[in-house]
């Protein structure tokens, strides 16, 4: 079974912002079934961000892999946004017992200007 949750946040460039992972489930210490995918705006492709609370620096440029953090909630932080954040980000939290996962995607529209 998988569930889906949507978010649509709108941020401003070089603010943080952070992506909520909501429902946490409670046998997910420290964040250990939580992967955070992420898809740009064109569409080119998902990449992992986190998997197991460990940054995928291999396929994110570390530019935007220093300005990436996991909160204690499992919640996804994002300091210094820039366009090239724009996108979908996937939290998916697995029940490796039943082989079931939640997804929460947040939908990031990053907006410049004053």
């Amino acid at each position: 079974m998988l569930a889906v949750q949507s978010s649509f946040l709108f941020i401003r460039a070089g603010a943080e912002v952070t992506l909520p992972c909501d429902k946490m489930r409670d046998d997910h210490v420290n964040c250990g079934a939580t992967e955070w995918l992420f898809s740009d705006s064109e569409g080119t492709g998902t990449v992992d961000l986190f998997v197991n609370r460990q940054l995928h620096t291999s396929v994110i440029s570390k530019s935007k892999a220093d300005r990436l953090r996991l909160a204690a909630n499992c919640s996804l932080v994002i300091r210094e946004v820039t366009a090239e954040d724009a996108g979908r980000y996937d939290c998916r939290q697995s029940d490796l017992t039943t082989q079931t996962h939640e997804d929460h995607v947040v939908y990031l529209s990053v907006v410049n200007g004053e």
